[in-house]
């Protein structure tokens, strides 16, 4: 059984699957995209509450991290909505 958290494993089968992150919240790590080189990805990570904005995407903060899930720092305020609203910024609430 797979648990919460980022993973990577090869294409096309998904062999070798490598657990990347663990949301100490025990919440959701959800992988967002990965850099232009491949070395580096972001993810959204969401609060243990799982709040929902008023426009229902969920908020948490962009974290970037290696493709290897080492040099893992967060890049946005806690609380952001995610996708951010027209004008590309995320808002933060709280």
């Amino acid at each position: 059984m797979v648990s919460n958290g980022v993973y990577i494993g090869r294409v096309p089968d998904g062999t070798d699957l490598v657990r990347l992150t663990r949301n100490p919240a025990k919440a959701d790590d959800i992988p967002m995209d990965f850099s232009p080189d491949g070395s580096r990805m972001v993810i959204l990570r969401t609060g243990i509450d799982k709040t929902i904005s008023d426009t229902g995407a969920p908020t948490g903060s962009l974290f970037v991290m290696n493709v290897d899930g080492t040099d893992l720092h967060r890049i946005t305020p806690p609380k952001s909505t995610w996708p951010p609203r027209p004008g590309g910024h995320p808002t933060a609430s709280g």
